[in-house]
Parts: C-alpha cells; sequence; structure tokens
C-alpha cells in the first residue's frame, strides 16, 4: 500500500503530517499543506500538526523523516523545516509504529476495521 503510494506520487516518499496531540494522521497528498486540511476540518490544532516523510523502501532511521514547509514556525521557536525540537520527534515516534513496514500493517488494519463498521452501518457483510 505505502509503495504503491509511493510510486504513484513521488516514486519512493509519501508525505504525511501526524497530529501529536489526537494521535492521529493523514498520508499520501501532494503537498503536506493538502494532507494539513483534513485534520484541520476535523478540529485539529495547525499547532499540534507536523509533516513528515515515509520510505517505503528503507528500514532502520531512514524511513521517517522530519521534513516539510509546514513545520517552519519562528514564532513557535520552530525555524526550520525540520521538527527541532526532540520532544515533538519523540511524540511522532510513539504515533507512528517503528518501521515503514509497521506502517504498512497499521493501515492494513484501520482499512480492515473501516470496512467492517461500512459493512455494520448497513447490515451487511463487509467484503473480504
Amino acid at each position: 500500500m505505502l509503495a504503491s503510494i509511493a510510486t504513484a506520487g513521488f516514486g519512493d516518499m509519501v508525505k504525511g503530517v501526524v497530529d501529536v496531540a489526537r494521535g492521529v494522521m493523514a498520508l499520501g497528498g501532494e503537498l503536506h499543506a493538502d494532507e494539513e486540511a483534513a485534520p484541520l476540518a476535523d478540529g485539529s490544532r495547525q499547532s499540534d500538526l507536523w509533516g513528515v516523510n515515509f520510505y517505503p523502501a528503507e528500514s532502520g532511521e531512514s524511513w521517517l523523516e522530519f521534513d516539510s514547509l509546514i513545520n517552519v514556525r519562528p514564532a513557535a521557536g520552530n525555524r526550520s523545516r525540520s521538527v527541532d525540537d526532540e520532544g515533538t520527534r519523540q511524540a511522532i515516534r510513539r504515533i507512528l509504529p517503528g518501521s515503514a513496514a509497521g506502517l504498512q500493517r497499521y493501515f492494513l488494519q484501520f482499512a480492515t476495521a473501516a470496512a467492517r463498521q461500512r459493512a455494520d452501518a448497513r447490515g451487511a457483510q463487509p467484503r473480504r
């Protein structure tokens, strides 16, 4: 799933926005600002949203990159595209599974749960 999102977009990377307060994220937009719009519309605060990049083919520390224009917040002390505060980086890491493979499993589980919820709402069996 992540690899196919990467291939359709940037080839080897998937952009994401993480809400450190609510523990949710948005993936796959062309710009981090595109992804930021969905959590904002759902009640997230901009100050809790941080842009990251995922590299599905990578492992270790290199699968996750803290780099986005939405992270530039001089008034809040973040003067770069990175996430300068180590506490915020740790909060992001706590929300994310520890690897690209873990992120893939997370989204497959989420998609399965969402399909069941839709099926329950319709009173039907989910597709397998």
